[in-house]
């Protein structure tokens, strides 16, 4: 994946500021704490072994066992273990949380939900996704009910059946990734959402088609890549969606880990308008897709970048945020 334009001048000066400091410092320390007193009864331990001051920390966890560790990378390492996610979910999500060998099982709203894992990088990704997705409802301010919804993005088809869950007539679910694609299928026949929800193998952007290794696992952030070999992968224009799935009066939910400059960037303003409302998570800032959303008729607001380094990608700097974009009607003379 490449970008044409500096991110760094795609976002105000003021965004990099407050959120480096009061984001990423603040409010990550501060929500930390929160998660981990709920989990762990010597909680206040935990500061005094980060800076060295112990040499060596016993969690005393709520479930009446302990765990011991003498390393920095020990102790951060068991925070993606199934014996710490099922802690999280049980004690601070308040949720009935089930692991089985290759399955998630939780209760969101009086309704049992299936994910299906095959390693443990994959556990520990649907388990964001799903705190993500239907704990913290990234997507609740869209209006799917009764609607088709265009999901760019798929993943693991975690947000294909959010968004059936919440009422969604069709879901259109898009993930260029085999490896992801292929649990995607698993998860929305596991859940019986077939029929509400049609996952495509294909990515989105300037309409060409690129090369996937389909035994490449990727996770929730990497980015759209070119191998050498593989699966040929068509990256659909959203032109082209509209037109082949008659889309009117849609939603539209972009997470595409930088591909969304390409999908907006080369919309004409008649299929951006096809959609009377787009959730867009930027990567790289948001002045050129904030223009273009405006000029074609949307009310946009701004959700300030926060910042993240990240190793599986390609460009590594992330000024990630979300712009939430309403169709503002046409004035008729």
């Amino acid at each position: 994946m490449e970008i044409n334009f500096n991110p760094k001048k795609n976002v105000k000066i003021t965004d990099y500021l407050n959120s480096y400091l009061f984001d990423n410092i603040l409010i990550k320390n501060l929500k930390g704490i929160s998660i981990r007193r709920k989990i762990v009864k010597n909680w206040y331990e935990i500061p005094l072994f980060k800076l060295g001051i112990k040499k060596e920390l016993t969690l005393k966890l709520t479930n009446k066992t302990s765990k011991s560790f003498i390393t920095l990378k020990d102790y951060n390492a068991f925070w993606y273990t199934k014996q710490a996610q099922k802690l999280f979910f049980e004690n601070v999500l308040k949720t009935k949380f089930q692991i089985t060998k290759n399955y998630i099982e939780f209760l969101w709203h009086g309704k049992q939900i299936k994910l299906f894992y095959d390693s443990e990088k994959q556990f520990y990704n649907s388990t964001f996704l799903i705190k993500e997705q239907f704990f913290e409802e990234e997507y609740a301010w869209l209006d799917v009910n009764n609607n088709v919804v265009v999901d760019i993005g798929a993943n693991v088809g975690d947000t294909a059946i959010y968004f059936s869950l919440k009422g969604a007539k069709h879901i259109y679910a898009y993930e260029p990734y085999p490896y992801s694609y292929k649990i995607a299928l698993k998860n929305i026949n596991l859940n019986n959402l077939k029929n509400v929800v049609s996952i495509l193998n294909e990515g989105c952007g300037k309409g060409q088609t690129i090369l996937i290794d389909e035994m490449y696992e990727n996770n929730i952030a990497t980015n759209i890549k070119n191998f050498k070999s593989g699966k040929t992968i068509k990256l659909e224009t959203l032109d082209n969606i509209v037109t082949r799935f008659k889309i009117k009066d849609a939603v539209l939910k972009l997470d595409c880990e930088g591909s969304e400059y390409d999908v907006i960037l080369t919309a004409s303003e008649y299929s951006l308008r096809s959609f009377k409302q787009i959730i867009i998570e930027y990567h790289y800032g948001y002045k050129n897709l904030l223009e273009k959303l405006k000029n074609s008729g949307f009310e946009v607001k701004i959700r300030r970048p926060t910042f993240h380094l990240e190793n599986d990608r390609t460009i590594k700097n992330l000024q990630r945020g979300i712009l939430y974009c309403k169709r503002i009607p046409k004035r008729v003379n």
